[in-house]
């Protein structure tokens, strides 16, 4: 069905759950890329059919800028900016905790994550630093939703993705339905969970918008001590 496939691409969301699952120590076995510096500019995608590519988009002195949903985005200049390769390698890992030993699932995912793209990924140390507390992100990602008549809003879209991760085997706890949130202009939906890793206390928000045919999507992931700061990053968002 179409939307049980909606759910197995929302797993690529997960690749902010490779961060949990690494521990301070398994943590330098992921040796940061070229790229994992702050205010990097990004490489934007090749169009697609001689159009904008959902990730065409670049950061420049700590503004990120999406060409083809038209929106940009501050953060501090002193965070990382994960690289491509990086983040198709969290995303991997992700996906991989997602589906364990199901061979089906797995082969589900990767299917899925053909109409996925990856867009940004920044944290306030590079991935792979040795850091004693968690390590704060946002990740934004687009996935295609346009043959799927029945995800009209983010809400829906964040209804799925909140089946699938408390479907999983990490420890996340839903804190409530989605709900509306302004932002830039724009209505978004908001879901936020819970989980306990490695001891720590991890709170995670998901924002979605359906704009153009997708899902515009965006995890914040930190701490009671970071959460606000993250909050502001997504709120900065101009359209």
């Amino acid at each position: 069905m179409a939307l049980t496939r909606l759910r197995f691409a929302a797993a690529a969301l997960l690749l902010t759950a490779s961060l949990v699952a690494c521990s301070k120590d398994e943590a330098a076995e992921i040796e940061p890329v070229a790229g994992d510096t702050a205010a990097e500019t990004t490489e934007a995608a090749e169009p697609e059919a001689a159009s904008v590519a959902p990730n065409a988009g670049a950061v420049t002195a700590g503004t990120y800028t999406n060409d083809f949903f038209g929106f940009t985005m501050e953060f501090p200049t002193e965070w990382a900016v994960a690289s491509d390769e990086t983040a198709e390698e969290l995303q991997d890992m992700g996906s991989d905790i997602v589906a364990g030993d199901d061979a089906a699932l797995q082969a589900s995912i990767e299917a899925a994550e053909q109409n996925t793209y990856q867009l940004l990924m920044i944290s306030e140390q590079p991935v792979g630093a040795p850091v004693t507390t968690f390590n704060p992100n946002v990740v934004v990602m687009a996935e295609k939703v346009s043959h799927l008549p029945g995800i009209a809003t983010g809400g829906d879209y964040l209804i799925n993705v909140s089946n699938l991760l408390t479907q999983t085997e990490l420890p996340y706890e839903s804190k409530g339905e989605p709900y509306e949130v302004e932002i830039g202009g724009q209505t978004f939906h908001r879901a936020d969970f819970s989980l306990n890793a490695g001891g720590m206390d991890i709170k995670q928000s998901y924002l979605a918008l359906i704009k153009d045919g997708y899902a515009l999507g965006f995890i914040l992931s930190g701490t009671d001590e970071s959460i606000t700061q993250l909050e502001d990053i997504a709120t900065s968002m101009k359209f």
